[in-house]
């Protein structure tokens, strides 16, 4: 599983915002501002939905 830092390096190179993540992942923004900041650890599931969002809109953006 990737970890939070690799979803927000791939986010940054894709040139995807954290807002288009997160709201594609249907993570609440506060969630992902405090994970973003360091002061809360995602559990397994915010991991994956990020995970499966980020891999969607990379998709996306490749065939545009």
């Amino acid at each position: 599983m990737t970890d939070f830092q690799e979803i927000e390096r791939r986010r940054r190179i894709a040139g995807v915002t954290r807002e288009a993540l997160y709201k594609r992942a249907g993570i609440n923004g506060e969630t992902y501002r405090r994970t973003e900041s360091g002061r809360t650890k995602p559990n397994l599931r915010t991991l994956e939905k990020l995970e499966y969002a980020l891999q969607a809109l990379e998709l996306e953006a490749a065939s545009s």
